[in-house]
């Protein structure tokens, strides 16, 4: 009651009555009145067409642009100066030509995803976005199709670098090339340069792709200097030395975008052990899809086709074959390893065989070079009275140059000379070198300037000596390392299968070189044929004469002299 009455004799003081409060009121409901007509009269005088046809307002800023057109000093000029060279209009234009090309491209981006089902759009919307992806599939799923796709999806931002590997350069050609361009062509996504043979394709943006082979390290290695904001591997599950490739080449040339992708893709390995299995299984850096040919839209009856496939080849939904190709499972192909069971040698045994303490007759050592690939070196002990056999020191090795592969030869022959003398045979008669007739020239150096009694590998009736080996690490005539070079390679290397999925006498070597295997191939011939054993085995030395020696005493060959020069200073092997 007494803020009241304080309020009241406040009011009186200032003059305010009700009266005046009533008069105030209507005074301002008049003034609204008036200044809705007034506005509706300006729109409609603005809105009033001319004689020619054009509205009042319309003349009126035309006249209002002309004054300032005119006289760049006047009112007019100052009012539109100020609006049209103001920072915060310049950065709402920019803004708003951002926007729309952001829309722009995310409905490019759309129309890409658009020509997929709804298993492929999972995996491409998560590239640029996840750093490793791995898809392992089922035959029939589209997987080389959705590459291309993501390779015009990455494309469509400006300067992105994208790497495509495949087995071989031919394959990956024949895999992706033209339907990138196609999908290109269908979302109106401009290519300045295609160059099919050489694998690469150029966007007007900037974006660009370029296409690789692995067929061997060095193939490999052609990528290195390179960037990629993305980088597919094709078929991954029947890549040649895939742990190579990710950690000494892929890995780091991803390093220049921070939202770079790698995207591993394919149907799982025939191959035990493959590196593609073991990311699978076991590395969790990776976001991994699997689905099989069921669940692809467009192919009708994937269930009946499949059922017809086991019917034809006489086997069931749960064989090995059948869960990796049409299921996209991991399920190596076990039947097709050629050297199952193996026997093995303790660490005591090769010591005694080291002391002197087990009687031997000779000692072979067997040399792979691998200008593309990996070097092996294996040194083979055997008594040639009681067939038996043991490998005493076995290396394989990538990137050496020329000197470091003899100087490691050298090392084995070392070894092998100094037990020469604690079991009383004359290391002259009883130990060889047998080396792969690849790098002729390396193995005529050995001889000439090394001295070592270095010679070309017999290579004749190649599977018939593979069997062999396999027999006697079967019976245990001949002993291995356990977990060693050899038993790895073991583990892996297979038989090939023909088109109707049939064991075939061949070592399927597209998928898995064995390095090792070959040295030790090499100097177990000639074991073999020193045991009796029914093989024909041939001891030849390089041709010395089709190779030059420098002033140093250096031979250099016909047949590598372009690429290694000379042999102690320069070239990389393997």
């Amino acid at each position: 009651m007494t803020s009241y009455n304080a309020e009241k004799a406040s009011r009186a003081r200032r003059g305010i009555t009700a009266e005046s409060r009533k008069k105030q009121g209507q005074s301002h409901s008049q003034n609204v009145m008036i200044k809705n007509i007034v506005n509706e009269a300006i729109k409609e005088m603005l809105l009033d067409e001319t004689k020619k046809g054009t509205p009042q307002y319309k003349q009126f800023l035309d006249a209002y642009i002309h004054t300032a057109i005119k006289d760049p000093n006047s009112q007019a000029a100052g009012f539109f100066a100020d609006r049209i060279i103001a920072k915060d209009l310049l950065t709402v234009l920019d803004t708003q030509h951002e926007k729309e090309l952001a829309r722009d491209l995310d409905f490019t981006r759309y129309r890409i995803l658009n020509q997929f089902y709804d298993r492929q759009r999972e995996v491409m919307q998560e590239i640029n976005h996840r750093k490793r992806i791995m898809c392992l599939t089922s035959r029939r799923t589209g997987k080389s199709t959705m590459a291309a796709g993501i390779i015009d999806l990455v494309s469509v931002k400006k300067e992105s670098d994208i790497i495509y590997f495949n087995r071989t350069f031919a394959n990956g050609i024949k895999q992706v090339f033209d339907n990138v361009l196609k999908y290109a062509d269908s979302v109106d996504l401009k290519i300045t340069e295609k160059k099919k043979s050489d694998g690469y394709i150029k966007f007007a943006n900037g974006s660009s792709l370029q296409i690789f082979g692995n067929s061997n390290n060095a193939e490999a290695d052609k990528a290195r200097g390179y960037k990629a904001r993305c980088v597919i591997i094709d078929e991954v599950g029947h890549q040649r030395n895939l742990d190579y490739l990710l950690n000494e080449v892929i890995y780091p040339l991803m390093a220049d975008y921070e939202d770079s992708t790698l995207l591993l893709l394919g149907t799982p390995s025939r191959i035990p052990h493959h590196y593609s299995s073991k990311i699978w299984e076991s590395d969790t850096s990776f976001r991994k899809y699997n689905w099989s040919m069921i669940e692809n839209p467009y192919i009708p009856k994937a269930k009946e086709f499949i059922d017809e496939i086991c019917k034809a080849k006489g086997l069931t939904i749960e064989s090995p074959f059948i869960q990796r190709e049409y299921f996209g499972k991991i399920a190596p192909d076990t039947e097709a390893i050629i050297f199952k069971k193996r026997s093995y040698c303790d660490e005591d045994i090769v010591e005694k065989i080291r002391g002197g303490h087990v009687r031997i007759t000779d000692i072979s050592i067997g040399v792979d070079y691998g200008f593309s690939d990996y070097n092996a070196i294996v040194t083979l002990a055997y008594n040639k009275h009681d067939k038996t056999s043991c490998v005493l020191e076995e290396s394989k090795f990538n990137r050496a140059a020329v000197s470091e592969i003899v100087e490691k030869i050298k090392e084995h022959y070392r070894n092998a000379f100094e037990l020469c003398e604690k079991v009383k045979i004359n290391p002259d008669d009883h130990v060889r070198i047998y080396a792969d007739t690849n790098e002729e020239s390396i193995t005529a150096d050995l001889m000439v300037r090394h001295k070592l009694p270095a010679y070309n590998c017999y290579k004749y009736d190649k599977m018939y000596a593979v069997e062999m080996l396999a027999d006697e690490l079967r019976s245990g005539r001949m002993l291995i390392k356990k977990s060693g070079i050899l038993d790895n390679e073991m583990d892996r290397i297979l038989y090939a299968r023909d088109d109707e999925d049939n064991i075939i006498n061949e070592i399927d070597e597209e998928t898995y070189h064995a390095d090792a295997i070959m040295a030790l191939l090499y100097a177990s011939r000639k074991a073999f044929f020193d045991m009796d054993y029914d093989i024909n085995f041939k001891e030849s030395a390089p041709k010395t004469s089709d190779f030059t020696t420098d002033e140093s005493g250096t031979i250099t060959g016909y047949n590598t002299a372009d690429t290694l020069g000379n042999f102690e200073d320069s070239g990389i092997v393997g």
